[in-house]
């Protein structure tokens, strides 16, 4: 698949995927830093996605790699794939931090924790009703 059409495929799952657009991933998919991976099936049917771009958002200053979106399909987690996105989209970046936020849930960190992530800061964005974490690893 081309990189441009990967990218844009990539931004319009993402948006799809949630109840409301998310202008960061689309604009994020036209950067020069933008990366993805993707997993598809034997019949070339997405099971997932990963994708990042480097930022100094979530680190007020420090230019890092933000794990912005590992996403897959429903019927297909629990097999590994998220796992296997997860390490080849920070296998395909410069060596150094990432980051990411998720939200402050035992389900969500404590599996990054178990991929070598720890919890940098607790943040609750804007108007959000919900506690996120900050996580961050050296790669």
């Amino acid at each position: 698949m081309r990189p441009g059409l990967l990218r844009r495929s990539l931004a319009r799952a993402a948006a799809r995927r949630r109840a409301h657009r998310e202008p960061a991933v689309d604009s994020a998919a036209r950067r020069d830093d933008f990366t993805a991976v993707v997993a598809l099936d034997a019949d070339g049917a997405l099971l997932g996605f990963a994708a990042g771009w480097t930022d100094t958002v979530l680190t007020g200053g420090e230019t890092a790699f933000e794990l912005a979106e590992l996403v897959v399909v429903p019927g297909q987690q629990g097999r590994g794939i998220g796992r296997g996105l997860h390490d080849a989209l920070l296998a395909a970046v410069k060596p150094g931090p990432s980051l990411l936020m998720t939200l402050d849930v035992p389900e969500l960190t404590d599996r990054y924790a178990r991929w070598g992530w720890t919890v940098a800061d607790r943040r609750r964005p804007g108007k959000e009703e919900r506690d996120y974490v900050v996580m961050r690893r050296e790669h």
